[in-house]
């Protein structure tokens, strides 16, 4: 059986070699970490919600060729993945910043890949209130999406009406969700 003996007789130069070893061994670690880093913020996507300033409400209709279709509110947005790499969009939730009022219209939800070569999608997100008279400002525009290796994410975006249909963005920001099992 082999055994390690440390007695003094080990000489200046094994005791730089063996410490150059540790060095080395380290630093290979280091940058086997930042490199798994890297090539995971590689394939992120990033959706990021746009506004028009001044019309971001208009009015909407289920069908608008038909004499009895229903009309409604719509918060026309822009949804741009910034990203390097498709977003899976799952759902978009709006609703005021407490958190007391859903705006969206019951029932509407929407599953759509958003490719990096697409990089806009422009929607009319139906709403619950009459943006042209009720009170619902501040308002908070979630968008849930995923990567393809199934991480989740979520961008929130806190904003205020203003100028009667127009909106202003206070804040937004990204955060990760639990992934998908």
């Amino acid at each position: 059986m082999p055994t390690c003996l440390i007695d003094r007789t080990l000489s200046l130069g094994d005791l730089i070699v063996g410490a150059g070893t540790l060095l080395l061994a380290f630093v290979t670690w280091q940058l086997a970490r930042s490199t798994a880093a890297s090539v995971e913020a590689m394939d992120l996507p990033f959706l990021l919600g746009s506004f028009d300033r001044e019309g971001a409400f208009s009015l909407g209709a289920d069908d608008p060729e038909a004499d009895d279709s229903e009309v409604y509110w719509a918060l026309s947005v822009a949804v741009t993945d910034l990203g390097s790499s498709p977003a899976i969009l799952d759902g978009i939730e709006l609703q005021t910043k407490n958190g007391s009022r859903r705006l969206l219209k019951e029932g509407w939800n929407i599953d759509r890949p958003v490719l990096a070569e697409e990089k806009d999608l422009h929607l009319g997100i139906p709403l619950e209130v009459d943006a042209g008279g009720d009170e619902f400002s501040p308002f908070v525009l979630e968008i849930f999406y995923r990567s393809a290796s199934g991480q989740r994410y979520v961008t929130s975006h806190e904003m205020e009406q203003i100028r009667h249909l127009g909106v202003r963005r206070l804040k937004f920001g990204r955060r990760p969700v639990s992934p998908i099992r």
